[in-house]
């Protein structure tokens, strides 16, 4: 069993002793604020009204009381909207992280897309140039005399005819 604390105060000058788990300090401090606010009562109400006077105080308790009930209802409901909301707004940080990081791999899969276009586009450019070139010999071959009839004729082959001049693309004229 709890120690219990028994004292004796004055209350609206009645003496009254009672005993509770509460420290005699914390006891003695209710006493004087219900004193305190039994005389504020007392002081605004009509002469010869006495035994009103704690059913007064008591409704007054009450009243004060309730409202504090109330409010705590109110704070508590506000911390679980606030909790709500701190889950959802985590969630949503998590959700961007991650879309981040697939933006970022997405950002790197075109950074590798783009050189390997790039590549291509040399090659491409490169195999402009050596057609280019092996039109120039056959062009110059073409000016040789003919060969001598006893001599097999070359086969003619059929000619790939691409424009040599270079593109702009989307990444400027590299070429």
């Amino acid at each position: 069993m709890e120690d219990r604390n028994r004292v004796t105060v004055k209350i609206h000058g009645q003496e009254c002793s009672f005993s509770a788990t509460e420290s005699k300090e914390y006891l003695y401090q209710l006493a004087d604020s219900l004193n305190e606010l039994m005389d504020k009562i007392e002081a605004s109400m009509p002469p010869g009204h006495d035994a009103a006077l704690p059913l007064i105080t008591a409704l007054n308790l009450a009243d004060e009381r309730l409202r504090i009930l109330e409010e705590k209802r109110r704070l508590e409901q506000q911390i679980l909207e606030l909790q709500q909301d701190s889950m959802h707004y985590a969630k949503l940080w998590e959700d961007a992280k991650r879309s981040f990081a697939r933006q970022q791999e997405e950002n790197k899969q075109n950074a590798a897309l783009e050189q390997r276009c790039k590549e291509l586009e040399n090659s491409c450019f490169q195999m402009q140039q050596e057609l280019m070139a092996l039109k120039g010999e056959g062009a110059r071959a073409d000016a040789a005399p003919a060969a001598p009839a006893d001599e097999p004729a070359e086969p003619v082959q059929e000619e790939l005819v691409l424009d040599a001049a270079p593109e702009e693309t989307p990444y400027g004229s590299e070429r």
